[in-house]
């Protein structure tokens, strides 16, 4: 059952309660959790502070003397009023805050405490005592919103095991999206359930908190310390359970922690909570792309696109950047160019008349725009130089990502321009700080292309010492056993291999990743195993195998590429083929 489903059955449940009596017959209070007794603060202070005399006494005189020592009443009526307003605003006394409308106390239920299950309980007016209910006459909007009603117990608390009385249960599970639902359907929200000034500067004091959560979990991001990041994100939502930067930030960490199912359903919450979505679409649209579902990706880009408004310079160019690349993942590259040719067109011009130069962000779009492009016509087949022409530009854009490098050489190589290859991989290896994992996974990639395994398996080596970006690991452990094939050192290449098959397994080259373990198996003799890689092979591509004899391959497709996520502070990913 989806959770919109158990949503409508936890509130319909409720429903039928009320429902099976006539109007009226209830009043409602929603805990966000299972507290041990259903008492007022004022009880709560007289039994901490273990005073000694009957509490239904002691306290209303308790009561008295410490609010007359600031205002004299003129009668019963004002004084209570008086305490009304006191209730409301925080402040010590013997009342109980319970409400009209069940929809208020599921709020409340499920406002707070995300960790533990909440509750409602319903309690029959006419089972209790007129003396013990109390409709406030005030005109304070917060009692208005709430439809508040006021239960005043004589020994200070509530029984709730009374035949009277109702309690239904609130799964932890369901408080965020049973907040949202009553949010979008019923209007009701901490914004209006504390409609007045103080509780506007009590939202304030939450919001700026979860703010910065956020942007301490966006710095964690930066790092790569993504469950760091999770922590603060998680803290945000704690306190405001409807902020949709503090989803889409745990998306982007669950995104490069490849929990891919919990990154989409955090940017969908993203999504249901903001006016303005573009920007949580072309998170959850580049995970779908990620994962291969390219047509719900297509669709959450046309979103993003539809959504951008006003329309952002930077943002706009991004959403077609990632649409053009999906366009192209789904083998419809006449569209995925057409796209991606807007997106460079609709650039700010890279110097204008004043001599002002744009941002960083713009040139490093730019950049990632021409890559993209020249990405298509290179797997056009028939674009080689204008696959070169991109490239060109996005290195001159920016000189210091090696991705346009690779790229180059690699069309390069395939157009046995080998000289040409050669020094753009010397120009990478000249140009990219030698911490960078990109380097030696390039030179690597290079040195197996020609067939120097030794000096392959030692950028491999290095590459993966270097390595920040979880995702890439798979990858390298894929090329580096595929080199120990290649020399013969098939126990390692079964090691890596086998690394490499624990990451999912909608990555294009895992079926020859499957190959190349089946054929070390067939060297070595393990026949059994060999059988079951065969059996997976059939399973993803029948036609891999039809030659029987053991050849080893790097890659049969494009290898899939690193996902552009939008973050802010921001980051930018780019269109790569790693296949040799």
């Amino acid at each position: 059952m989806n959770n919109f489903n158990a949503v409508l059955e936890k509130i319909n449940e409720i429903r039928e309660i009320v429902e099976s009596q006539p109007v009226g017959t209830y009043i409602y209070r929603g805990e966000p959790e299972h507290y041990k007794d259903v008492s007022s603060n004022l009880y709560r202070f007289y039994r901490d502070e273990k005073l000694s005399s009957n509490y239904f006494a002691g306290s209303r005189n308790l009561l008295e003397n410490s609010l007359r020592k600031f205002i004299t009443f003129t009668n019963e009526e004002e004084e209570s009023e008086y305490i009304d307003m006191i209730q409301h605003y925080g402040g010590l006394t013997n009342r109980i805050d319970f409400t009209s409308d069940y929809l208020i106390a599921i709020f409340f239920a499920c406002y707070g405490s995300t960790e533990k299950n909440g509750r409602i309980i319903a309690l029959k007016r006419d089972k209790v005592d007129l003396w013990m209910i109390r409709f406030p006459r005030t005109s304070n909007n917060r009692v208005i919103n709430q439809k508040s009603v006021f239960v005043i117990p004589r020994e200070g608390f509530i029984d709730i095991r009374q035949d009277e009385i109702d309690v239904i249960d609130v799964p932890k599970d369901l408080k965020s999206y049973i907040l949202r639902f009553l949010r979008k359907h019923h209007g009701i929200s901490i914004e209006t359930i504390y409609a007045d000034f103080e509780g506007s500067i009590r939202l304030q004091r939450n919001n700026l908190k979860a703010t910065s959560y956020v942007l301490h979990g966006n710095d964690y991001l930066l790092k790569d310390q993504y469950d760091l990041a999770l922590e603060k994100f998680d803290e945000a939502i704690k306190l405001d359970s409807n902020y949709a930067d503090a989803y889409q930030g745990r998306g982007i960490a669950y995104t490069y922690k490849d929990e891919d199912k919990l990154a989409i359903e955090n940017f969908s919450n993203a999504i249901e909570m903001s006016q303005y979505n573009a920007k949580f679409y072309l998170s959850r649209g580049n995970v779908y792309a990620k994962i291969g579902k390219y047509e719900n990706a297509i669709a959450d880009f046309h979103k993003a696109d539809r959504e951008q408004i006003p329309r952002d310079h930077i943002v706009l160019p991004r959403i077609y950047l990632s649409l053009g690349n999906a366009y192209a993942k789904s083998e419809n590259d006449e569209e995925a160019i057409k796209i991606l040719d807007h997106a460079i067109r609709i650039l700010p011009d890279f110097e204008d008349r004043t001599g002002r130069r744009p941002s960083e962000d713009t040139y490093n779009i730019a950049a990632a725009l021409y890559n993209s492009r020249g990405n298509v016509y290179a797997e056009m087949g028939k674009n080689d130089l204008a696959a070169i022409a991109c490239f060109e530009k996005a290195i001159e854009l920016e000189k210091y990502n090696f991705i346009p490098y690779l790229n180059l050489s690699t069309v390069y190589m395939k157009t046995d321009k080998r000289e040409k290859a050669i020094k753009c991989y010397d120009k990478l290896v000249e140009t990219m700080a030698k911490s960078n994992f990109g380097t030696y996974l390039c030179r690597g990639r290079f040195y197996a292309k020609i067939g120097e395994y030794e000096k392959a398996i030692d950028d491999f080596n290095e590459a993966i010492r270097h390595l920040k970006l979880s995702w890439y690991h798979a990858l390298i452990f894929f090329y580096r056993g595929t080199v120990y094939s290649e020399i013969g050192n098939f126990k390692n290449a079964i090691d890596n291999l086998s690394k490499a098959l624990e990451w999912p397994h909608y990555y294009k080259w895992i079926v020859a990743a499957f190959y190349n373990r089946y054929n070390a198996y067939l060297e070595i003799g393990n026949i059994e195993k060999a059988n079951e890689d065969l059996n997976e092979i059939k399973e993803l591509n029948s036609e891999l195998v039809e030659d029987s004899s053991p050849s080893f391959l790097f890659s049969m497709e494009m290898v899939p590429r690193d996902p552009d996520i939008y973050l802010y502070p921001p980051l930018h990913g780019w269109e790569v083929d790693l296949s040799p």
